[in-house]
């Protein structure tokens, strides 16, 4: 999120109505000594560039924060709103420090919620939360702000802005038109309530989730076939069972390799029920008041209203673009479950019929042994965890002039986590900072994502905010003397994210509105992440530090070819999950009736039958963990749309070379430092050099590869 979980994303747009439309709420007004002695105690009210102290905050520290920063920005405010003279810097950028300042409270809460393991720190960070975005609703209705934005807008001066002043303006002015401006104020306050219990239910949903991270089964002894020791000993309880939970580094090991067919099912069932039934519930609340708000401002669907910002514009181009992308992998998705079922069939002993969803991982990794003679657990053993960290540490800063160094003793929620300041390597100097949270644990956020703490900007005095970030992951963590070897897929998966923290860490907007990933359009905000995956499957990258955790040998050319060939197998039953999932997330957004003859759980075994051709398990109740219905609403869609920009902008590299440190600082100064400045099609235009096309990701998904 953004990956799988899920980025982090919110658009920039809504964020600022969020933040900005809190602020006249009912304050409770303090004196200047009480927000100083606040100040010099409290870790989030810091200054530009200053660092949060994550382990020393307290809940009443939130609480006093999230009130300080309204007054502190009610009174800006109220300065903007009685400008005589307007001009670009005392109307926008001053609404632009505004959103700046609400935003270095929100976005290090948004964190906290997900990540901190004090239920009384995270409850407060859930409360000053909703606090904030209520205050921001209220400016959505605040008539003399919109009057105070418009007076500019209708000026002499706006003609003679450059595009980037331009691009900011317009979108702080659509932001007003989507919060009802336009309508009477009695739809902009009924507007005002619908987004604020939607973010309450947002919150909801996301911590019934994390809640329930550590579902699991219990097996016994004589249930562990193939299963390896380090695994069990992970995971056995004083009784001399063993408790399967439903994190990552547990149930993908398990659903791989265990012989058990009926405990794979079991613990796919515990895993697909997870947060259920409280979160259907929630999830069709949200979908409701989405439709309702959309509605209201006049859009036919909530899909409609969402994609306006987007590259796609329209519903109708994403399920254009989705329907025709099914058509063009369905061939070699039928290729992919014939091979299954062949390999399914030598098993059991007699002609099977279909692969059932908890059986693909199974055997998948024994149609690897089987055709391509190539055993998973051999290759992780070339993935030590800090191995892979070093190596795409590398490997970024060779190519994108970067340098990294470790922070000593940092302050953080918690002791797994480690800090690193992040630099320009060719002028040292310091230009943000990021937070690595890898391993699971109980009320953490269960899947991979990058949580912005800080955006960047440009600030009066000619310095710079620098952004920070966080990377929190579910990796397998070193149990005793047994060291983290990660599947190959999680090295994918890593690259992945840290494709998204450095769009954070070398984002230059001179904005805080329109800097980095959380204000790129959704349908290009993970190009910038899935390119990297392709440096995870490069002889030449990977060479750099995939090394045996014992003997220290660089992983064999002979293996490495074995990966490569493997490579495509299922990339066809791959896209069109990953389509499924898009065409889940886009009809409950454009088609589907909340509260009418359909339900959200039939709704998903339909579209799960028709795309993919796995059967529903009964119970199954995906969406009630599918947090992207939450983060990305109806722009689940923009993985595959964005891989397209993607693989097509790796071609570049393919052609000059995976390190080609010049391709690397275009990419770098074309892509990732305007974040949102631009729009994401002319950054792509610009580093190619032409029109993008999509004839790099149809190779990457190995249509090429005969289906005879």
């Amino acid at each position: 999120m953004m990956k799988p979980g899920i980025l982090k994303l919110v658009n920039s747009y809504l964020l600022f109505v969020m933040i900005i439309a809190a602020i006249f709420a009912g304050c409770t007004m303090t004196s200047e000594s009480d927000i100083k002695d606040s100040e010099m105690v409290n870790p989030l009210l810091r200054g530009a560039n200053e660092i949060i102290g994550f382990g020393d905050l307290t809940a009443t520290n939130i609480e006093d924060a999230a009130r300080i920063a309204i007054e502190s920005a009610e009174k800006e405010l109220t300065i903007l709103k009685n400008i005589e003279k307007r001009d670009f810097d005392n109307t926008v950028r001053a609404y632009d420090k505004v959103f700046n300042s609400i935003s270095k409270i929100i976005l290090p809460l948004d964190l906290i919620i997900e990540v901190d393991p004090r239920e009384d720190v995270r409850n407060a960070a859930k409360d000053a939360q909703a606090s904030l975005k209520d205050f921001f609703y209220q400016l959505d209705v605040d008539v003399e702000l919109y009057d105070a934005i418009n007076a500019y807008a209708q000026s002499d001066e706006v003609e003679g802005l450059d595009q980037v002043r331009k691009k900011l303006l317009s979108k702080i002015l659509l932001g007003y038109e989507r919060a009802g401006f336009g309508l009477d104020e009695e739809k902009r306050l009924e507007i005002k309530s619908i987004k604020s219990t939607i973010d309450r239910l947002s919150t909801e949903y996301r911590g019934n989730v994390a809640a329930a991270s550590s579902n699991s089964i219990i097996i016994s002894a004589s249930d562990t076939g193939g299963l390896d020791s380090a695994y069990l000993a992970a995971r056995v309880t004083d009784d001399g069972t063993y408790e399967i939970d439903v994190t990552y580094p547990s149930i993908v090991p398990f659903l791989k390799y265990s012989t058990s067919d009926s405990l794979r099912k079991e613990l796919h069932k515990t895993y697909s029920r997870r947060a259920a039934p409280e979160n259907v519930v929630i999830l069709d609340s949200i979908l409701y008041l989405r439709n309702k708000l959309a509605n209201i401002l006049g859009y036919r669907s909530y899909a409609e209203y969402d994609f306006v910002d987007n590259m796609a514009k329209t519903p109708e181009v994403v399920w254009e673009f989705v329907n025709s992308l099914k058509e063009s992998v369905r061939e070699k998705a039928e290729y992919d479950t014939r091979l299954l079922l062949k390999i399914k069939s030598d098993e059991i002993g007699h002609p099977a019929t279909n692969i059932e969803i908890w059986e693909t991982s199974y055997y998948s990794q024994k149609l690897k042994q089987q055709n391509y003679q190539l055993d998973e657990r051999e290759v992780k053993q070339y993935f030590e965890l800090n191995s892979v960290l070093n190596g795409l540490f590398d490997m970024t800063q060779k190519v994108l002039g970067l340098k990294y160094t470790e922070v000593d003793s940092p302050n953080v929620w918690h002791p797994d986590v480690r800090m690193f300041n992040c630099y320009d390597a060719e002028s040292d100097k310091l230009i943000g900072r990021f937070y690595l949270d890898l391993y699971p644990r109980d009320n953490k956020y269960s899947h991979a994502a990058m949580f912005t703490i800080t955006g960047g900007m440009a600030l009066e005095d000619g310095g710079y905010e620098m952004p920070e970030a966080s990377l929190v992951c579910n990796f397998p963590k070193p149990q005793g003397d047994e060291p983290a070897l990660m599947f190959h897929s999680d090295v994918e998966t890593f690259f992945h994210e840290f494709g998204h923290l450095l769009h954070c860490m070398v984002s230059t907007s001179e904005f805080a509105y329109l800097g980095g990933p959380e204000n790129v359009v959704l349908d290009f905000v993970e190009a910038p992440s899935q390119i990297y995956e392709n440096w995870a499957w490069n002889k030449e990258t990977l060479s750099l530090f995939a090394r045996h955790h014992e003997t220290g040998e660089v992983i064999p050319d002979e293996l490495l070819d074995k990966m490569l060939a493997a490579k495509y197998m299922n990339s066809g039953m791959g896209a069109l999950r990953q389509l499924y999932y898009g065409t889940y997330a886009l009809t409950v957004h454009d088609t589907y009736v909340p509260y009418g003859d359909q339900n959200t759980t039939q709704l998903g075994y339909d579209l799960r039958t028709e795309i993919t051709g796995h059967k529903y398990v009964d119970g199954d109740q995906f969406e009630a963990s599918f947090g992207h219905l939450i983060g990305y609403t109806a722009g689940y869609y923009g993985y595959m749309w964005s891989k397209v920009y993607a693989q097509d902008m790796w071609s570049v590299f393919e052609e000059k070379g995976p390190l080609n440190k010049e391709v690397g600082m275009e990419y770098r100064r074309k892509v990732l430092e305007p974040t949102g400045s631009v729009d994401a099609l002319e950054l792509v235009k610009d580093f190619l050099g032409r029109e993008p096309n999509n004839e790099a990701l149809l190779k990457d998904l190995g249509l090429e590869i005969s289906v005879k």
